[in-house]
């Protein structure tokens, strides 16, 4: 991502006021992130819009093995310290008081939220916090789908 645009993004987070600049502290799995924020010393968050597989309780019955998938390829992209802007939706807290946020790499400019779908790392989740992004977060899965990518390799099974 070019210069250009991660200056746009750092213009409308500034614009918007609704953001935290972070790092990283722990990734606790694919869509689950421990973050630093200038408003927050330690806070569980959970990517807005994007449910990936998890290891146990998986309730979207794929296979584990993309979980695993879904993991690494998060922790390649977050190490711990891995400056990170957390862009955040109508509602910031979900009902177990995690942040609920849009999470975005500094480095690249790059939504995470958006790469997991992409990937077909994980499917979106249609719920009351996830407004803004939907329709954009609907196309990128229907795209990972038709490509076969990640969960939808052998098809659909939701």
């Amino acid at each position: 991502m070019g210069v250009v645009t991660v200056g746009i993004l750092l213009l409308y987070f500034f614009f918007t006021q609704n953001y935290d600049n972070g790092e990283v502290i722990q990734v606790l799995d694919a869509d689950t992130i421990i973050v630093r924020t200038k408003r927050y010393k330690k806070k569980k968050m959970r990517l807005i819009g994007v449910d990936s597989p998890e290891r146990s309780n998986n309730i979207f019955k794929f296979n584990p093995a993309y979980a695993r998938h879904a993991d690494k390829f998060v922790r390649r992209r977050l190490k711990p310290g891995t400056p990170i802007y957390l862009d955040y939706d109508k509602k910031k807290f979900d009902q177990y008081g995690r942040l609920l946020a849009y999470l975005y790499v500094r480095k690249t400019g790059r939504c995470l939220n958006e790469d997991l779908l992409r990937k077909g790392y994980g499917v979106v989740q249609k719920d009351r916090y996830n407004k803004r992004l939907i329709k954009k977060f609907m196309k990128i899965e229907a795209e990972a789908k038709r490509e076969r990518r990640g969960v939808w390799s052998r098809g659909p099974r939701l």
